[in-house]
């Protein structure tokens, strides 16, 4: 499993574009966290959690910031479409 986690990982490295900022991996005792700031706003980052029991399973976490007014509450428990190098 951990050998699939690290093909997954070689993917992001290596399938991402070319940003200036540089991956960070986190290992714990029971997942292995690859994160990256983002390139858009200050502060934005952008996470893949691997579990190290269920490496087929890959949870990508994401933040950012926003300077409008807005109710996220209405976000709660909805699935959200993400564009991400340029595939939905």
């Amino acid at each position: 499993m951990i050998r699939k986690a690290l093909v997954v990982i070689a993917w992001v490295f290596f399938g991402m574009p070319a940003i200036a900022e540089e991956w960070e991996i986190e290992v714990e005792s029971d997942l292995v966290i690859a994160s990256i700031t983002g390139n858009i706003t200050y502060g934005d980052r952008q996470e893949f959690v691997f579990l190290k029991k269920n490496c087929e399973v890959v949870n990508n976490v994401f933040s950012n910031y926003t300077m409008k007014t807005a109710n996220f509450e209405k976000l709660v428990v909805k699935f959200l479409v993400i564009e991400f190098n340029g595939k939905k």
